[in-house]
């Protein structure tokens, strides 16, 4: 992961470690590509113009952590990864409109508030979008790391 120093990503990858242990897993998933093993973090970008992004992340079976952080700017308004209410006319109408969502392979859709703790079930590639409406004028992206742990 560039821009980022060994000794602050063992630091992410120690915390989510020892917050995995106080949090409950957010969802239960299917899979993606680039398997994250054990400590490492991957790393991207996921645009807010409302599209699958393949993030080229494989997961396997067990848990991994996804932190989202970053702004991104729908009709004028500005959202944190968390989103808001659910809304229409967006890519899953059931999940916060605006927010940062994900897929594993052909797995159920799932939000991704600023830190989510998945349990992965079925291996596949990780893809993420940003829940906007479609018509929608926005603008900005979500920085997201992927943690896979022990």
């Amino acid at each position: 992961m560039r821009g980022f120093s060994l000794r602050r990503r063992l630091a992410i990858a120690a915390g989510a470690a020892a917050l995995l242990g106080v949090l409950v897993p957010v969802a239960s998933a299917t899979a993606a590509s680039a398997d994250p093993r054990p400590g490492t973090i991957t790393a991207g970008y996921v645009p807010a113009n409302g599209y699958w992004t393949y993030t080229g992340v494989y997961l396997s079976r067990g848990t991994v952590v996804l932190s989202a952080s970053g702004t991104v700017f729908v009709n004028g308004t500005a959202y944190g990864p968390a989103g808001t209410t659910s809304c229409t006319g967006s890519l899953v109408s059931y999940l916060p409109c605006n927010g940062l969502i994900g897929e594993i392979g052909n797995g159920p859709y799932f939000a991704v508030a600023n830190t989510s703790y998945l349990r992965v079930f079925q291996s596949g590639q990780l893809k993420l979008a940003v829940n906007t409406p479609v018509g929608a004028n926005s603008w900005g992206a979500f920085r997201v790391s992927v943690v896979g742990l022990p």
